[in-house]
């Protein structure tokens, strides 16, 4: 386990952070499972954009001195959902080089101690992202299936809706 604090952005070092992790991870995470063209089409300077931008709230881990991951989640879920009333965690980021130190599991274990304990959590994972299916059902997520096709650069995205309905109660 490595040394990390979660924390909500509070400087403009930890929101470039976030931008960066959000750049970066996307390109570790999703190349070879979306078309290259819509990767292509992404900018560090788009997600420093993002991170500035009002919208879900948003924890960062951080390590030795800079952002490893970032969570964003939304207390409400967002229309397209298919579990009414739940709650939505909206992303989830660890670069590639901070993986399996828990920083994934302690980032979703925040936010589920943040969102209201009477919903249901649901979450989009991007159809063939086995890894992250894998870590979304070690933490007692299922499929749902529904699913969210999107056009994009390139070709098409489909991203699979997974809910955690049995919430352990916060102590």
């Amino acid at each position: 386990m490595g040394n990390f604090i979660i924390k909500t952005p509070a400087t403009d070092l930890e929101l470039d952070g976030k931008a960066f992790v959000h750049y970066t991870a996307w390109n570790e995470s999703y190349t070879g499972l979306i078309p290259q063209a819509y990767l292509d089409t992404r900018s560090l300077e788009q997600c420093r954009t993002i991170a500035r931008s009002p919208g879900a709230n948003t924890l960062v881990a951080v390590t030795e001195e800079q952002v490893a991951g970032f969570a964003s989640y939304l207390p409400d879920c967002r229309s397209f959902v298919s579990v009414p009333d739940s709650c939505e965690v909206v992303a989830l980021y660890v670069l590639e080089r901070y993986k399996g130190q828990g920083i994934g599991t302690a980032l979703l274990q925040r936010c589920l101690r943040e969102l209201p304990e009477e919903k249901a959590v649901v979450l989009f994972v991007l159809e063939g992202n086995e890894k992250a299916i894998r870590f979304y059902e070690k933490q007692g997520f299922v499929f749902t299936g529904h699913a969210l096709a999107q056009k994009i650069p390139g070709g098409e995205i489909r991203e699979l809706e997974m809910v955690l309905t049995d919430r352990p109660a916060q102590g």
